[in-house]
């Protein structure tokens, strides 16, 4: 998941989605929107204690004033509070975060068919006024939208396989447009009465939708939600769109998280994904049970025939990657990636690490060029100096050049981005077995330099593990199966550690040469792996870059961490997203998770081709 929607700003909670990479709804109380419609000093104080205080590391895309206030007694209050809020954001240049507000179901009538759609006489005004505010300030309009009250309401006119979208529903027309499950039809029902309402072509986007597991009979069963919910997941990321916006990807929040027993009893208990254990309530393939690891995606640009960065991010998105690492600044794909709600690892080039060792001056142009037109929104987790370059000529610029980036950003009061560098391989020796490994002479004086300056500023090492690169260098000595990370590899012991799998030998082998280094307590993240599905023979086809990868993303999301680190959750970066024809020939061209036009080179159940 890449987004998440608050009601209300718990201080907790927004302190622990600092730095996450997820884009945030964060809700306005519906009790304190009188107060918020009064006055900007009202406006600037809410704000001044719920946003600005966690910006820019905490990735804001929405305040939604109030949760289903219209129609009501506090409907009044939900523009003039919006209309303050937005003064408040426009003098403070704080751009990037959309002012809206959440309606439900009963704002509209005359539902069937969904063409016929308006809002009703008492909430007309107030719609019509919101609507007429989204469209001057260009933010979205969010709708509950629940199949299964409806479903509850009349289910001898609703069969249950229409409410539940499943695929062989009997559906009906509605003009020229065929509808085959009810929340498409629910859906559009809302943009009708918008359009008609004066919102041509305002977003109109999707706060909640669910189904519950429990409290009404053989209709809320786990089965049922779970049906409800898998298919809502596969038509939202799979699209089309609906049959009135074929072309629209609307964000939609899945309601909820977690089963909440101080809602009323019944089904309102039972809408909750997992239960407060974090046990599943139903299977899912898209949210397993364990705290999911989060797992990014390399983008590289050595390609002359590659999407556009925007399709190359919506491709992203659609995969539920939570993350993407650029290997240089390139205004266009930074611009694409702006309000994405993806954390990004922001590159800077190896030529020009030099000029950044220099002097603050030149750590600070490359600021103000390559990242700060781009905040607060987008979302840049890590400034990475250089790929690779230990050991080697440019070395010795690593680490002036990260404490002069430091010392801008310190100075500018730009927190929640890290300062760190990328290292292959090359850098460590005696890997095996991996308590064994350490630095190699030549890098040690380097890395024990940057391990105290990481520390110092509490950022991550970050290291491109291939075991591909290892097995093929050694296949007498490796299995194909353990380089694969398959199940039933036989594995080996380092002491009382067992391993299974190379990718967890080569990482534990790094986490102890940082440790032996000084870095006890360091965090290690993978800023590269992946297997090449062509270039070296039978050990480089599709099935054995579909094996690896999926290994190792089911590894990376499910867990256990490592063997030396069984409780870590590190940050991992797969290579690439594409396949990249002005790499060297051979296996470096063949990294990709999908081909140049979009289409999987592999079957993986975590990023479908469509």
């Amino acid at each position: 998941m890449s987004k998440v929607r608050l009601f209300e700003p718990k201080p907790e909670v927004l302190q622990a989605l600092r730095g996450s990479g997820l884009g945030v709804s964060l809700g306005i109380r519906n009790e304190d929107l009188s107060t918020l419609a009064s006055s900007t000093d009202a406006a600037r104080t809410w704000l001044t204690t719920n946003y600005y205080p966690y910006i820019p590391d905490l990735n804001v895309l929405y305040i939604t004033a109030g949760n289903e206030v219209i129609p009501g007694s506090n409907a009044q209050y939900v523009v003039p509070a919006l209309k303050n809020i937005q003064a408040v954001l426009t003098q403070d240049k704080k751009t990037g975060v959309l002012p809206t507000t959440v309606v439900s179901g009963a704002v509209f009538q005359d539902t069937y068919p969904p063409s016929g759609a308006t809002f009703t006489s008492e909430a007309l005004p107030i719609m019509t006024d919101l609507i007429a505010f989204l469209k001057g300030v260009g933010g979205p309009l969010l709708v509950n939208i629940y199949p299964y009250f409806a479903y509850a309401a009349n289910p001898s006119a609703i069969s249950l396989d229409f409410a539940l979208l499943q695929p062989n529903a009997t559906g009906f027309m509605d003009g020229s447009l065929k509808y085959t499950n009810l929340f498409d039809a629910m859906y559009d029902a809302a943009v009708w009465a918008v359009e008609k309402a004066g919102g041509e072509g305002l977003n109109v986007y999707v706060s909640e939708t669910g189904w519950p597991s429990g409290g009404n009979g053989a209709g809320t069963t786990p089965d049922t939600a779970a049906a409800y919910v898998n298919n809502f997941y596969k038509l939202n990321m799979n699209g089309p769109g609906s049959p009135k916006r074929p072309d629209a990807s609307p964000d939609a929040y899945v309601f909820a998280l977690f089963n909440e027993n101080q809602k009323p009893a019944g089904v309102e208990q039972n809408f909750g994904v997992f239960y407060p254990s974090m046990k599943s309530v139903y299977s899912n393939p898209w949210c397993p049970s364990a705290p999911p690891r989060p797992t990014g995606i390399n983008y590289g640009l050595l390609g002359d025939n590659l999407p556009t960065p925007t399709d190359a991010v919506a491709l992203v998105k659609r995969c539920g990657m939570s993350k993407v690492r650029l290997f240089e600044p390139k205004p266009e794909v930074l611009q694409a990636l702006r309000g994405s709600g993806l954390g990004v690892s922001l590159g800077i080039r190896n030529e020009d690490l030099s000029t950044l060792a220099s002097s603050t001056d030149a750590a600070r142009t490359w600021l103000t060029t390559n990242y700060y037109p781009y905040i607060p929104d987008l979302n840049v987790l890590y400034i990475t100096a250089g790929n690779e370059v230990i050991p080697g000529s440019n070395a010795q610029y690593v680490v002036p050049a990260l404490k002069n980036i430091q010392a801008v950003l310190t100075q500018d009061k730009k927190t929640g981005v890290l300062p760190t560098t990328v290292v292959s391989g090359a850098v460590f020796q005696d890997t095996y077995p991996p308590s064994g490994a350490t630095f190699t002479s030549e890098a040690l004086p380097i890395m024990t330099d940057l391990i105290a300056f990481l520390k110092g500023v509490g950022g991550p090492l970050l290291v491109n593990i291939y075991p591909y690169f290892a097995y093929a260098a050694n296949p007498s000595a490796i299995s194909l199966d353990f380089a694969l990370l398959q199940p039933n590899a036989t594995g080996f012991m380092d002491g009382s550690l067992k391993y299974t799998n190379l990718f967890d030998a080569m990482y534990d082998a790094a986490v102890w040469a940082v440790e032996k280094a000084g870095g006890e307590g360091l965090n290690v993240y993978v800023s590269e792996t992946g297997w090449p599905s062509g270039g070296n023979g039978a050990g480089t086809t599709p099935d054995t870059a579909a094996a690896y990868v999926n290994n190792f993303y089911k590894l990376n999301m499910n867990g256990p961490g490592s063997p030396k680190r069984p409780d870590a959750s590190p940050d991992a970066y797969v290579f690439a997203l594409f396949n990249e024809n002005q790499k060297p020939a051979g296996v470096e061209q063949n990294f990709g998770v999908f081909y140049p036009s979009m289409k999987s080179v592999y079957s993986n159940p975590w990023c479908p081709s469509g």
